[in-house]
């Protein structure tokens, strides 16, 4: 069966949009984002910081970075656990090796409140979750705090293998992704730091 096409108030309205979007700018505010979102498979660098502990005579532990989304997100997710992260924004520099150096240093910056890491981050998954805000593309980055991996305020560790049971849907998948990574043996010696302020 033919899927049918716009129809006329849709392509009016569609046009309209069209015309104003020439003059759109980013960064978008939060309301503009969760309103267009829907409508877009947009980027998102997910982050997933890793600390590790080693028992007596057990193997080690890995912790995950949590912390409880912002008021200005959907009310779906308004104050849920989350991996932090940011998404690709128009201004984000992308010339070669395009790294998403910029959204990175966002995470690093307003989300972790400056705090360096061990390693640049390493990508190490691509995912395609359809999220309760929309549509979206997801880059899984493997990170490490610098010790003593203190979080900032607002953040906490949280056993990788136990996570909070309203963590946000897609966020299991994204963090299963980074620790298997480590599992398999990621060389962090291979990745020094290398974000500009």
């Amino acid at each position: 069966m033919t899927k049918k096409g716009p129809s006329l108030f849709q392509r009016a309205l569609q046009g309209m949009l069209a015309f104003l979007f020439r003059f759109l700018r980013q960064p978008w505010t939060a309301r503009f984002y969760n309103a267009a979102a829907p409508n877009f498979a947009l980027t998102a660098i997910e982050t997933v910081f890793l600390k590790f502990e080693q028992g007596d005579d057990e193997p080690d532990i890995i912790e995950v970075l949590l912390q409880n989304r912002r008021d200005g997100d959907i009310p779906q997710w308004r104050g849920r656990p989350a991996s932090p992260g940011s998404m690709v924004q128009e201004c984000d520099v992308a010339d070669p090796p395009c790294d998403f150096l910029d959204a990175l240093r966002r995470v690093k910056e307003k989300e972790l409140g400056g705090s360096s890491f061990i390693f640049t981050p390493k990508p190490v998954a691509v995912q395609y979750h359809k999220t309760a805000r929309g549509p979206e593309i997801a880059l899984v980055f493997v990170c490490q705090l610098c010790e003593p991996a203190v979080p900032p305020e607002g953040l906490w560790w949280n056993d990788a293998e136990r996570l909070p049971e309203n963590i946000l849907p897609h966020h299991p998948d994204i963090i299963s992704a980074a620790v298997n990574a480590i599992r398999s043996g990621i060389n962090n010696a291979s990745f020094p730091e290398n974000l500009p302020n």
